[in-house]
């Protein structure tokens, strides 16, 4: 999807990725590959989906051995809202404006413009990493720069009722949430010469997935 703010975007496994156009192609594959990468090989070290921060470390950790330097402290939290409805994109909408307000325009842009339902196969992606054992949600978006500057914002939750719709579209109640929420954000950079070392072997790990779990949304 052309957002008209020169970026694309991209469902990667349970991510929704905002890419800038300035990023050479090559780079852009890169940055999916590594991003595909990490929450793969966290959520095989983290098989539990409620133990948030645990997977988030993993991702983290995932992230930097592709090469990318974490930038600032590795996992940034956030004071949770206690909005009364909210849907998951205004929710990772407002934690991006937080962590990285320099980018938020193009968040804002990017996410009226964003339809889904308009490309089935990625909704199926989304959905099948997004919501696990039907009363989990685990969601991120990610932003990258032109100079491959990756922020990635993750909200975490239990709720009831996550049958009734499409988790991306639907819009929650305050009633629905069981127990706490959580809400962090992490920056990184990947350069193309420390991927160098790391991309045969990430492409090699990820095989098929490259082409299942990440799509354009076009």
């Amino acid at each position: 999807m052309s957002t008209g703010l020169d970026c694309n975007a991209f469902v990667c496994a349970g991510t929704l990725v905002l890419v800038a156009n300035g990023l050479p192609d090559a780079q852009k594959t890169d940055v999916l590959n590594a991003l595909l990468y990490a929450q793969t090989v966290a959520d095989r070290n983290v098989a539990d989906f409620s133990p948030i921060a645990s997977w988030t470390q993993a991702r983290n950790r995932a992230m930097s051995v592709t090469g990318a330097l974490l930038l600032g402290e590795p996992e940034i939290h956030f004071p949770v809202p206690a909005p009364a409805s909210f849907t998951l994109l205004t929710l990772a909408q407002q934690a991006m404006h937080r962590v990285n307000p320099d980018m938020a325009v193009i968040t804002d842009g990017w996410l009226q413009g964003l339809r889904l339902e308009q490309t089935p196969a990625a909704l199926q992606v989304l959905e099948k990493h997004v919501v696990k054992e039907e009363k989990w949600v685990r969601f991120l978006l990610t932003l990258v720069t032109a100079q491959a500057s990756i922020t990635t914002v993750v909200i975490s939750f239990q709720a009831t009722g996550l049958r009734e719709a499409p988790v991306i579209q639907r819009r929650f109640s305050a009633g629905a949430l069981i127990g706490n929420m959580s809400i962090s954000a992490s920056k990184a950079l990947l350069e193309s010469e420390d991927y160098d070392f790391s991309r045969a072997a990430v492409v090699s790990l990820l095989g098929e997935r490259c082409r299942e779990q990440i799509i354009s949304l076009t």
